[in-house]
């Protein structure tokens, strides 16, 4: 269908769903696939089953984990070509159920994380084309 050969891609919530058929149509078409979810050991299998991807365990929350995690990819490649924010938190627990806290939590899982990761990505590109 398209080539991403020579291309390095980040996929995060790798582990099901969509970003498990994510990951696997990058590989599938070339691309080299660094699979993302807190747990390593459960992303195993799937980096088994791509011709080139790698296990980079980190929780998205934790943004100097998540910086240092896009920093060590993108020096032992020489590049991050792609991004896939797709992890998300879901609590489908009615509006009333819910504390605040538990609402500030859930947004900075499914926004404030992605906005870290493109940051890092950006920040290291332009940190090497200098």
């Amino acid at each position: 269908m398209f080539s991403l050969n020579g291309k390095v891609a980040l996929v995060t919530g790798a582990r099901r769903g969509l970003g498990l058929e994510i990951a696997r149509g990058l590989g599938a078409n070339g691309a080299h696939v660094a699979l993302n979810g807190r747990d390593g050991a459960a992303l195993e299998p799937l980096a088994r089953s791509l011709a080139s991807a790698e296990i980079l365990a980190f929780d998205v929350n934790d943004e100097a984990a998540l910086t240092r995690a896009v920093d060590e990819l993108a020096a032992r490649h020489g590049r991050l070509d792609i991004l896939v924010n797709n992890v998300g938190a879901r609590d489908r627990r009615g509006i009333f159920e819910f504390t605040l806290q538990e609402a500030r939590r859930l947004i900075d899982t499914d926004l404030l994380t992605a906005f870290a990761l493109s940051r890092a990505a950006i920040m290291w590109r332009a940190a090497s084309s200098t």
